[in-house]
């Protein structure tokens, strides 16, 4: 009986105690990380179909015999579920549940999976605005955008 060999309880326990510790610290970091990249998906799908509405506008001046620079028709038209591909756009990120909505010539992304610290998408005017900015939702579940100055417009008009 002397020369049995294994590993005692307290040893055991303690090892599944560290295992314990380590997965306990491990899970938030890997669910941080998992938000963060649906939100540099949602940014990149962005940027996909400003690529996208840019080869459009390129095609149809081609096609034609004048600059055609309708930008608010060339996001629609690369928006269109049957267009989707055809100008290099693949479509919003699945995995992520990004969905990518065109109002004029303003693209909206939105990820239902992305940060949920106040942010509920981002928004890039395709006519030579900024972007990406952060957007938030109104109380119908529209995007809105983001702006101090408007906030602190709000605050005024409240005192």
């Amino acid at each position: 009986m002397k020369n049995q060999k294994g590993f005692t309880l307290v040893e055991l326990m303690v090892v599944i105690a560290i295992i314990g510790i380590i997965t306990a610290i491990a899970i938030p970091y890997y669910n941080n990380y998992k938000k963060t990249a649906c939100d540099q998906a949602a940014i990149t799908d962005l940027y996909n179909v400003k690529a996208a509405v840019q080869k459009y506008l390129t095609d149809m001046t081609l096609k034609g015999t004048t600059v055609v620079s309708d930008v608010p028709t060339a996001v629609t038209a690369v928006l269109l579920p049957a267009n989707v591909g055809l100008y290099g756009y693949p479509g919003p990120t699945k995995k992520c549940s990004v969905a990518i909505s065109g109002s004029g010539s303003v693209i909206t992304s939105k990820t239902s999976q992305g940060t949920d610290q106040g942010v509920k998408g981002w928004s890039l005017d395709m006519s030579g605005g900024k972007g990406p900015l952060a957007v938030s939702t109104n109380s119908n579940g529209e995007p809105t955008r983001k702006n101090n100055d408007n906030e602190n417009d709000n605050k005024n008009e409240n005192d």
